[in-house]
């Protein structure tokens, strides 16, 4: 991880939500933008049905960039557990740029579709 980046925490959306966001303009996600969420600590996430398989969840990750800064993060680590069994650990590559308002440019440079 690179630059000043707090992590304010995680909350799941389910095939029921809205859409797909990679990005969401409050924290904790507003329902009205994404639809029903819970925190991801302590979610029990039930299978998904065939028909919905393509939607799955979502895990929507909440973080504050410093005043001046440009931060990235290149994996998240999600802990969790099978029907009450040991504590797993998934590891996953993500590409995440978040820029303050003094930096915004250089986001736009990596990712021309903002």
């Amino acid at each position: 991880m690179e630059g000043d980046l707090e992590y304010l925490g995680a909350y799941v959306a389910g095939t029921d939500r809205l859409v797909n966001n990679q990005i969401v303009h409050s924290f904790p996600p507003d329902d009205s933008e994404v639809g029903p969420v819970e925190p991801a600590v302590g979610a029990r996430i039930e299978p998904v049905p065939p028909e919905l398989s393509e939607a799955g969840v979502q895990i929507l990750l909440g973080y504050r960039v410093g005043e001046s800064a440009r931060s990235t993060r290149g994996s998240v680590s999600i802990d969790y557990r099978v029907d009450g069994g040991r504590v797993r650990t998934h590891e996953e590559d993500v590409g995440v740029v978040v820029c303050s308002a003094q930096r915004e440019h250089e986001c736009r440079e990596e990712n021309p579709s903002r």
